[in-house]
């Protein structure tokens, strides 16, 4: 009875791995998004030197505050491979990170609590579109999911392994080559020494350490300042407790109610730090040696909260508190998670008591409302404005002189294209619309319906005799109890555009106005738009 309910354990999470790959086919889209631009740029400048040292130097250079050679490494070998650079293969190159991450947790179970019922939560956990932004965001996917993968590799070497400097120190070197917050890697790995009183293998690593750090900042510059932050210790802890708890924004009282995502957060946050300080009291005041299982969690919860720290000190201040619940940082909402379902599952037996009692369908009812119905409704988004970026400013040559240059990426062919050789040579539409005083217009369409959940739906089209700009409206998800199953109202009755001409790059004239509507074009209430010549404050970046 015992090997089938493990069969059937085994059975749901290949389910949930199909699913997820499935849904990554469906929606991901190579077209580079902001920092892609970077690999682009490095492909073209290791084209254009001789020497090897040249070459190893410009894949390891600074991008903002991190030295991302793991990913420039994959960009230029995909490259070189195909020909191309494919930004959908460096998503799914990141989005393997996940089946490591879930390998290593798999790993762990099996050699201590063996609880298959623990491994199928862990992997309703991981394998969700809730951190979307990584998923289909080729640099990010690389830089997020793969840091996680040789952290949570090293700790379980040191936890279950003999210590052996070669291994620990090559994936601690891949790790903060992969991005910034592995050099946290180094203390961590120094206090677990430290705490074992392994003070010779403490020395050697410091050795290490100091080495890896001279290296790593050498030529150092700080990332320019785009923003002026301004700290405050509680917007600091709030958004703290945001980042610990981003993991259920996607339930219907969370994201209905955010005042509860702060109190998960902080008692997500607050019982990792409990944990951390009992492990080190047992090891350090106590003498009692900790089990492997305890010292996995242990220097995993470091890095985690470490991570979750550093990360809100900042953003906060620059951003707002609820810049910390964007995708791209759940990992660490979900690690922490992870971590706690662990331990708690082995102290108190907890998941052995409720499994049969409705833990598999709670547990799929939270993958189902996150992940199924609130978060793709965001990947949905994030495709359109892809496809959108892409019509308006990869299709004109002179937008896209630095990514077509030596055929480095070509852009596939994509739902807009149909409308790219629409050029209207006089302007017949007589109304002007007016923007407001902070060069912004704002379009809504009531009573719209669609139901395409992919590319389909409504796009404003603004064009004259030389160029064109589609930008697309967005529609509300109806996230009511009564709509959770019912894909038919997945999407709001209406649909709305902000845009704002000091934050895009449309170059100045006048523009018809046109709505596409999936395969038609209209005139938009006759009007045409007079685009004035904006100052936009270019972003400053050292890559």
């Amino acid at each position: 009875m015992i090997l089938l309910v493990h069969r059937f354990y085994i059975f749901l999470i290949i389910c949930l791995l199909v699913v997820y790959y499935s849904t990554f086919f469906i929606y991901a889209l190579n077209v580079p998004k902001w920092d892609d631009f970077a690999l682009i740029q490095t492909i073209k400048e290791v084209n254009s030197v001789e020497s090897l040292i040249d070459k190893c130097l410009i894949l390891f250079k600074q991008h903002n505050e991190h030295r991302i050679f793991l990913t420039r490494f994959i960009a230029l070998l995909d490259y070189v491979i195909f020909g191309n650079l494919n930004f959908v293969h460096l998503m799914f190159f990141g989005s393997l990170g996940l089946i490591g991450i879930f390998v290593i947790f798999l790993k762990v179970l099996y050699r201590t609590i063996q609880n298959y019922f623990v491994a199928l939560i862990i992997a309703i956990l991981w394998f969700t579109l809730a951190f979307y932004e990584n998923s289909f965001w080729g640099m990010a996917s690389i830089q997020n999911f793969w840091v996680v993968t040789w952290a949570l590799l090293i700790f379980y070497r040191l936890s279950f392994y003999s210590t052996n400097f070669l291994v620990v120190g090559l994936l601690a070197l891949v790790a903060i080559y992969t991005s910034g917050n592995g050099l946290l890697l180094l203390p961590i790995v120094g206090l677990f020494f430290l705490i074992h009183l392994k003070f010779k293998n403490l020395t050697v690593w410091i050795i290490f350490s100091l080495s890896v750090i001279a290296l790593y900042f050498g030529n150092y510059s700080a990332p320019p300042d785009n923003a002026h932050p301004n700290f405050q210790i509680i917007d600091f802890t709030k958004g703290v407790f945001v980042m610990s708890g981003s993991m259920v924004e996607g339930l219907p009282i969370i994201s209905n109610f955010h005042p509860l995502l702060f109190i998960f957060g902080g008692l997500v946050f607050v019982s990792s730090i409990v944990l951390i300080v009992q492990l080190l009291i047992k090891q350090i005041i106590q003498k009692q040696a900790l089990n492997n299982l305890e010292k996995f969690l242990l220097l995993s919860l470091i890095f985690s909260v470490l991570t979750i720290l550093l990360v809100s000190f900042n953003r906060v201040g620059t951003y707002g508190v609820f810049s910390l619940n964007v995708s791209r940082y759940k990992i660490y909402s979900i690690l922490l998670m992870s971590l706690l379902i662990i331990y708690f599952s082995d102290k108190f037996q907890l998941f052995h008591k409720i499994q049969w009692q409705g833990g598999i369908l709670s547990f799929f009812l939270f993958w189902y409302f996150s992940t199924q119905h609130y978060f793709l409704k965001n990947v949905i988004d994030q495709r359109r404005f892809l496809t959108s970026f892409a019509f308006s400013f990869l299709n004109d040559s002179g937008n896209s002189s630095e990514v077509s240059s030596g055929k480095i990426y070509q852009k596939p062919r994509l739902f807009l294209d149909f409308a790219k050789s629409y050029r209207k040579n006089n302007h017949t539409n007589n109304h002007i619309v007016n923007l407001d005083k902070n060069q912004s217009l704002h379009v809504k369409k009531p009573n719209y319906e669609n139901q395409n959940l992919r590319d389909e739906g409504l796009y404003l089209l603004l064009v004259n005799e030389t160029h064109s700009y589609v930008f697309p409206f967005i529609q509300a998800r109806r996230h009511s109890i009564r709509n959770l199953f019912n894909y038919t109202s997945f999407f709001d009755n209406s649909a709305e555009l902000d845009l704002n001409l000091i934050e895009s790059d449309i170059l100045p004239g006048d523009y018809e106005m046109k709505l596409i509507d999936n395969d038609r074009m209209t005139d938009f209430q006759n009007s045409h738009l007079l685009v004035p010549k904006v100052f936009i404050k270019p972003i400053k970046k050292n890559w």
